[in-house]
């Protein structure tokens, strides 16, 4: 019978909580000032990218439906800053997400079927579902959540704002629904203190969750990040879709923020590609091809053969922003629509 999954000493990181642990140790080893950037760099390491695979494999497998799936990842620290207006007139000038998710689906030839993304903004915090204060948190709420997607939003590559990467209008001409970004982004939860959180040892360090209100400091309902990005692509109620860049700007916005990355080969996989001027000393990891199955006919005999790594590196135009990308290859038949 056909293997389901890993078994639990190969897994990267079966316990979040040891994942969480290899964060602070990186940020103590590395000297670095911020446990927020370390660990939104150490989301790109090579076995959470492994797990995040086995994960969403995983998941699909246990729905009956024989996937391969495969991520690739691009940390690139700072970008984009945003500038826009919110819903009161209020300009707001701040970054707009640490770190862009996509789930795509691919049929057995390569052909992109779907395609789902979400924004997320880290943020510490001392409870799992309750945002802290603070100048930065303050911008970054107005952004993501009051924002008057009527108007235009500005991306720029840097913090002083000159090398520009669009303008783009959400909702334009609308006549409801357009103060925020609720349908695209949320926030990633993650330790600040440990005495609540690894006290009660209930809640993942990784938690996503929205507020219910902009006067509210409490997240509605949160859940673990892998949960999130299973729920991206097996169920579809994460995230928003991107389609045409023509046809939707969000979509527009997401396919100028990848750049020249937008299109993956054709199969991932592979070891990390090191970029010594790029923080924490890579730039650029990709995760080994994960494949299950509960069907031993489709194991090995339709699914595409596994391609050398091979890729061209665009150091002289990085994307937009940090971005993981999971690809679940699978039959048509299985697709949505």
């Amino acid at each position: 019978m056909a293997k389901r999954g890993m078994r639990r000493g190969q897994l990267g990181w079966p316990d979040e909580w040891a994942f969480w642990h290899h964060v602070e140790n990186y940020k103590k080893t590395n000297k670095l000032r911020s446990l927020e950037r370390a660990a939104l760099a150490r989301l790109h390491c090579h076995n959470t990218l492994d797990y995040l695979a086995y994960r969403v494999a995983t998941a699909y497998a246990d729905a009956g439906i024989p996937v391969r799936a495969a991520v690739e990842s691009v940390w690139i620290d700072g970008t984009p800053q945003a500038s826009g207006t919110t819903v009161s007139g209020k300009t707001v000038n701040c970054e707009l997400a640490d770190l862009l998710y996509l789930v795509d689906e691919r049929d057995l030839a390569n052909k992109l079927v779907t395609r789902r993304g979400l924004l997320l903004q880290g943020k510490l915090a001392n409870q799992q579902d309750v945002l802290l204060g603070g100048p930065s948190t303050t911008k970054e709420r107005n952004l993501l959540e009051c924002l008057d997607t009527r108007a235009a939003l500005e991306l720029y590559r840097d913090t002083k704002r000159t090398n520009r990467i669009g303008s783009y209008q959400f909702k334009p001409g609308a006549s409801s629904n357009y103060a925020g970004m609720e349908d695209c982004a949320r926030y990633l939860m993650m330790p600040k203190s440990l005495s609540q959180w690894r006290k009660l040892c209930l809640f993942s360090p990784l938690s996503v969750g929205w507020p219910r209100r902009r006067t509210e400091v409490k997240l509605g309902s949160v859940r673990r990040l892998s949960q999130v990005i299973e729920d991206m692509g097996l169920a579809a109620t994460q995230g928003k879709p991107v389609i045409a860049p023509s046809a939707c700007e969000w979509s527009r916005m997401v396919y100028d923020l990848l750049g020249k990355y937008e299109k993956p080969p054709s199969l991932l996989g592979g070891p990390p590609l090191p970029v010594p001027h790029a923080y924490a000393g890579h730039r650029i990891h990709r995760s080994h091809i994960h494949h299950y199955s509960s069907f031993l006919s489709l194991m090995d005999a339709d699914m595409p053969p596994i391609s050398p790594f091979t890729t061209v590196l665009y150091e002289d135009e990085p994307p937009g922003i940090s971005f993981v990308r999971l690809t679940v290859y699978r039959e048509v038949d299985h697709i949505r629509g």
